[in-house]
């Protein structure tokens, strides 16, 4: 995480399905450090884009 320094925490899965593949990649690769909160700005903003997210704590030893 580029605000924290530390390593992720959580596992983020993101799919970005958009009309140029350069906005899906660059979204999908903002969305996996914003999660939740990135996501809401990306559907304001990026009307013709859809968006999967799913996010997993890896610090309660149940995402495998």
């Amino acid at each position: 995480d580029p605000r924290t320094g530390l390593g992720l925490t959580h596992l983020v899965l993101v799919s970005v399905k958009a009309p140029e593949g350069i906005t899906a990649d660059s979204l999908a690769t903002a969305l996996a450090v914003t999660g939740d909160r990135g996501q809401a700005v990306v559907r304001r903003h990026y009307r013709q884009v859809e968006v999967w997210l799913q996010q997993v704590d890896l610090r309660d030893g149940s995402a495998f």
